[in-house]
């Protein structure tokens, strides 16, 4: 490890918003994953340090909610903190920080995204992509509390995502390398990130083509497959643009979102925020829910439904394809298997090397901890 490197974690604390609990320095590792609130939401932290204790390791997996401002700061921090090994990275940062990364894997540098950190041995960060994996394997591998894969294959299916950011990123290019893929539509509300998006997988896919959201009735007939990769559904209380306060989560990404948001003053109380804040957006809430549903119904019965987030495990783009006779997937099996992905042959690829570890035998105990506790 580097000389400069600190053993006490004060440096990150620094730069993130939420509080660390006390005895984080006595131990050996701490991992951790990156985002604007992942101590909200996200399940990395328990599923990871089950998988610690099963394994005997004296290390915990934090979450690190940072502001924009002070994400170059939080990665410097983490690379000078000697305990720190690696972790993961969430919305909305899976693309800004590979700036501060030392490398990229090749996966990560092709998709333009990293959801996995590792540091070396020298004391540099890589960046790694284990979401593309995950989503992959969710789709067309069985899980454990399903009775058969959510689809057989992906031979001649026309694909829709909705979303252009990290998740999306990795999730079209996976599919953009599957042989006799169908065409693969992108739609997303910053049409430029979007179209950016399918000039890149057009190199690998050139079936591949932009649509704007308004426009998505007029192919909706011919789509096999439709996934979810924007924050759009999400649990969880946002800030947009203009500083008020918002949530995503009633929404369906099948049609215009119409963010409201509201001033707080002080402290955040989530029961009082949506209180104030549902009676302002539900007319909005209603337009999106009736234009959407129009969209599904349009959508032939065979078309399967996929959604990447786990927070709420079924959100308003999923009940409604549920509903209306579709089979759905949540990110549940993503999220476990992209963690796996990234906790045995990336972040601690090196300790079970060392201590010659079955690799196979670990990466079952491994899933088995995460999913015992998810």
């Amino acid at each position: 490890m580097a000389s400069m490197e600190s053993k006490s974690t004060h440096l990150i604390q620094e730069c993130i918003s939420n509080q660390f609990e006390q005895g984080l320095d006595e131990l050996d590792f701490i991992c951790g994953i990156i985002g604007d609130q992942p101590s909200k939401y996200a399940k990395s932290p328990i599923i990871w340090t089950s998988a610690f204790k099963e394994l005997g390791i004296n290390a915990k997996y934090l979450p690190f909610d940072v502001k924009v401002e002070n994400l170059e700061s939080l990665v410097g921090a983490l690379k000078g903190t000697a305990s720190y090994i690696g972790g993961n990275v969430t919305v909305p940062y899976k693309v800004s920080v590979m700036d501060y990364l030392d490398e990229l894997d090749p996966l990560a540098s092709r998709i333009g995204a990293v959801n996995t950190i590792v540091k070396d041995n020298e004391g540099r960060l890589i960046g790694y992509n284990t979401d593309a994996e995950g989503a992959l394997a969710s789709m067309v591998q069985k899980l454990p509390w399903n009775s058969a894969p959510f689809l057989d294959g992906l031979d001649g299916f026309n694909v829709l995502i909705l979303g252009a950011g990290g998740a999306a990123r990795a999730t079209a290019f996976i599919l953009a390398s599957q042989k006799n893929l169908g065409r693969l539509w992108i739609s997303n509300r910053s049409i430029e990130k979007g179209k950016d998006l399918v000039a890149a997988i057009s190199e690998i896919h050139p079936e591949s083509d932009f649509i704007e959201i308004n426009q998505i009735n007029d192919i909706i007939g011919d789509i096999d497959l439709i996934i979810n990769a924007s924050v759009i559904g999400q649990s969880g209380i946002r800030k947009i643009s203009d500083g008020s306060l918002t949530s995503l989560e009633p929404y369906n990404p099948l049609a215009e979102v119409r963010e409201i948001g509201i001033e707080i003053q002080g402290d955040i109380v989530e029961g009082d925020f949506y209180d104030k804040w549902f009676w302002s957006a539900r007319p909005g809430i209603s337009e999106n829910h009736v234009a959407a549903l129009g969209t599904v119904r349009k959508n032939g019965a065979r078309a399967a439904y996929f959604d990447l987030i786990y927070s709420p495990l079924e959100t308003a783009f999923l009940r409604q394809a549920r509903l209306s006779g579709h089979k759905v997937l949540n990110g549940k099996g993503m999220n476990i298997i992209q963690a796996v992905e990234a906790f045995v042959p990336r972040v601690l690829a090196s300790y079970f090397e060392q201590r010659k570890y079955d690799t196979k035998a670990v990466y079952a105990k491994v899933f088995d901890a995460m999913l015992k506790v998810w």
